[in-house]
């Protein structure tokens, strides 16, 4: 959803006949390009990963690797293809762990939007797609996300959260589009909003469900940290939770945050 927004803001992805279409599981489409998704599976099995797998710390000079270099040149040709004068990206979760790849074919730093969800809807949306165990999809979710925050350092990004798009859609899209050097007409804006659809959000927790459930401490201070950064959109989503995330200006402590979380479960709540 958050792709086909940029896209109306400007955002080039390539060719539409390229762009995976809509299934039964995601009527409105993935918009991510053909291409890419291979390249990316492809580099992750030759690193010994795969997208349901969660992965393992890379050697230092793995974009070295023979067999990576040979990818990198296909994935040359593709980047080629978007030319110098339009501002292009791409969609894929795969890429919280390939961007280092995609930044050597380009040459440069790409500028990085992390899109957020509570993670049990992430976990029921790969229950009904594939019968994935909520237990091995939040950890799933743990390891994208942290390979998402962790692409933050030293490159132009922006935490966006799927649930601001349907309480203020023009304001958070105007944010990210800010974030990542976009610059659409108020036009573009109204149309890209008018796209956020309902009757496409199958779930939708709160955070105060996240906390009381059996997902790992960890996993939940991490969706703390992504709500830190969320934006202001989100506190009228927090407005209508039984708990919401207030940070100091002493900034947010994912470790100090996994220790409130086991200290609320265990019932002390002060």
């Amino acid at each position: 959803m958050v792709t086909r927004m940029l896209a109306a803001c400007g955002l080039q992805l390539g060719p539409l006949h390229e762009l995976i279409g809509p299934s039964s599981e995601n009527p409105a489409g993935y918009w991510e390009r053909r291409p890419i998704v291979a390249l990316d599976d492809a580099l992750l099995e030759v690193l010994g990963m795969a997208w349901d797998h969660a992965p393992h710390p890379l050697d230092a000079d793995w974009l070295e690797r023979p067999d990576v270099q040979a990818l990198l040149g296909e994935a040359r040709e593709l980047v080629a293809g978007f030319g110098t004068d339009a501002t292009w990206g791409w969609k894929d979760p795969r890429s919280s762990f390939t961007v280092p790849f995609w930044e050597a074919a380009i040459g440069s730093q790409v500028a990085v939007v992390v899109c957020a969800r509570n993670p049990l809807d992430v976990a029921g949306s790969l229950e009904r797609r594939g019968r994935m165990s909520e237990r091995l999809a939040i950890q799933l979710w743990q390891a994208y996300t942290e390979a998402a925050l962790g692409l933050r350092t030293g490159r132009r990004h922006v935490v966006t959260h799927y649930d601001a798009y349907f309480a203020d859609p023009h304001a958070e899209i105007a944010r990210v589009c800010q974030a990542v050097g976009l610059a659409p007409t108020a036009e573009q804006v109204a149309v890209a909003a008018a796209s956020a659809d309902t009757n496409h959000r199958h779930s939708s927790h709160g955070l105060a469900a996240l906390v009381e459930s059996a997902a790992p401490a960890a996993a939940v201070a991490t969706y703390l940290e992504l709500l830190a950064e969320a934006g202001p959109t989100m506190t009228q989503v927090a407005a209508g939770d039984a708990l919401s995330l207030e940070v100091d200006d002493e900034g947010f402590d994912r470790a100090e945050a996994q220790v409130w979380v086991e200290r609320f479960r265990s019932g002390a709540r002060g």
